[in-house]
């Protein structure tokens, strides 16, 4: 592949995580103006946090262009070889997937009451020690773990949902529907990504395509979660018609547990 192709390539990924970047600082922007009610360690903590490494992602992937075009521009044998913000770049990749999976995995466990989620989550910090090595093969195997592990977590929620679902009063059923979609739209859309990115990486290495995905895939990962959160702002007008809103879900022993998990959404307490 020419030098022109392989840095058009990065410039594209370049100016799409920019454009991610700043639909996700819009959507952190909504997030606090809409819930300020929620837990400290989920608005300064998580959100904030997330804000702060995707940050210095792209401070990492513009230098990564500036690099390859402006310090070593028409230099194709540059390319054998990676600056040192590509590293740092990697390790914030694996902290926002770690950050965003164990946040929706916490959930689910409030959600479930299910210890056994605490596996999935040991999953997601063993991605995160594993991605900061070179290897080819633990990059796939961590690849295909990720993806694994995003249908794992929205398969086990639609599973629960629709456990729900059948015994739902009629009125909760669009509650549980629209939990269901937003359930497989999370998952689909990043575990879709990784796959792509596996099967660019070993079919055509040199061609940088996955290069240009890697580095959208934490925007995907940090945009999905805050759309998630941002979303409770659609269900109060279907669960103010349905039960009145309570502060802990978990005490109101009346509701189905599709509402309940409905409430733990909007409340995060």
């Amino acid at each position: 592949m020419s030098y022109s192709s392989t840095l058009g390539i990065l410039e594209i990924g370049v100016v799409i995580s920019g454009i991610l970047f700043g639909i996700l600082t819009t959507q952190i922007y909504f997030y606090h103006k809409n819930f300020p009610e929620d837990l400290p360690w989920i608005r300064y903590g998580l959100v904030n946090g997330i804000w702060l490494v995707e940050l210095i992602h792209t401070v990492c992937v513009v230098h990564e262009i500036y690099f390859y075009s402006v310090i070593h521009f028409g230099d194709a044998e540059a390319f054998t070889g990676w600056p040192a913000s590509f590293a740092i770049a990697v390790i914030c990749h694996g902290v926002v997937a770690v950050l965003v999976q164990g946040f929706l995995a916490y959930r689910i466990a409030r959600f479930t009451g299910h210890l056994c989620i605490l596996i999935i989550l040991c999953y997601a910090v063993m991605s995160f020690i594993l991605f900061q090595q070179k290897w080819q093969w633990l990059i796939l195997t961590v690849l295909a773990l990720r993806a694994a592990l995003d249908v794992t977590i929205s398969a086990t929620l639609v599973y629960h949902l629709t456990k729900c679902r059948d015994n739902a009063y009629k009125n909760t059923i669009a509650v549980i529907d629209k939990l269901i979609l937003w359930a497989i739209e999370t998952g689909i859309v990043t575990s879709v990504i990784s796959i792509l990115i596996i099967i660019c990486y070993t079919t055509i290495p040199h061609n940088y395509i996955w290069l240009l995905l890697y580095m959208v895939l934490p925007r995907v990962f940090s945009n999905t979660m805050l759309a998630n959160l941002n979303s409770r702002d659609r269900l109060r007008s279907l669960q103010t018609t349905v039960v009145p809103m309570s502060n802990d879900f978990m005490s109101n022993r009346q509701l189905d547990g599709s509402m309940r998990f409905a409430l733990e959404s909007e409340n995060e307490h």
